[in-house]
């Protein structure tokens, strides 16, 4: 049944464990032929179209292609990429001189104050700005003052003292104990 069996493509007749070909050569062709046939299949796909770029019609492989050839569709890609730079190097207008209106909220429930003073360091550089801004009527907000810091002797466990937490008393401890090793030295 093996001699039997020709070539698809030349018709010749298969020699050894040969099946469908009788060599590389006819194996290349067919492959040709195959993708030709696939091609025209799926060029008669979706309908004609005009291109992008040179306005010639042809038929798409997918629908979302636009131009007909390699080159146009570099072209195309180039054209897009300028318009993309362009869209970001282009701002918005400046406006400067545009009065914002500020929004405050009156139903706010903070702790914060609405106060017609303020408390200034002396090296507060807004002090004369927000001054002016109080002379025209108009109030800030006060938040609410921190609590003062914790004291090192709140919460002192098993009776030490704060000095000895800190590290403070110590040297008298040790200055009593060295004169007494140099009274027990010089005897």
């Amino acid at each position: 049944m093996l001699n039997m069996l020709k070539c698809k493509i030349c018709s010749k007749k298969l020699t050894g464990y040969k099946k469908k070909f009788c060599g590389d050569i006819c194996y290349q062709q067919y492959k040709k032929n195959r993708a030709k046939r696939v091609y025209e299949l799926r060029k008669k796909r979706y309908p004609e179209r005009q291109c992008s770029v040179c306005e010639i019609m042809f038929f798409p492989i997918r629908l979302n292609v636009t131009a007909c050839s390699r080159e146009c569709s570099k072209i195309q890609g180039a054209r897009k990429q300028k318009a993309r730079i362009l869209k970001m190097k282009t701002f918005k207008p400046a406006r400067p001189f545009e009065e914002r209106i500020l929004n405050i909220s009156k139903d706010v429930k903070t702790r914060c104050k609405r106060v017609k003073t303020a408390q200034f360091n002396e090296s507060d550089t807004t002090k004369d700005a927000v001054l002016d801004y109080l002379k025209k009527g108009n109030t800030i907000l006060k938040f609410p003052d921190s609590p003062r810091a914790k004291v090192p002797s709140v919460n002192m466990v098993n009776g030490h003292t704060v000095e000895a937490k800190i590290g403070f008393g110590h040297e008298y401890e040790i200055d009593e104990e060295m004169k007494m090793i140099s009274e027990i030295n010089t005897e």
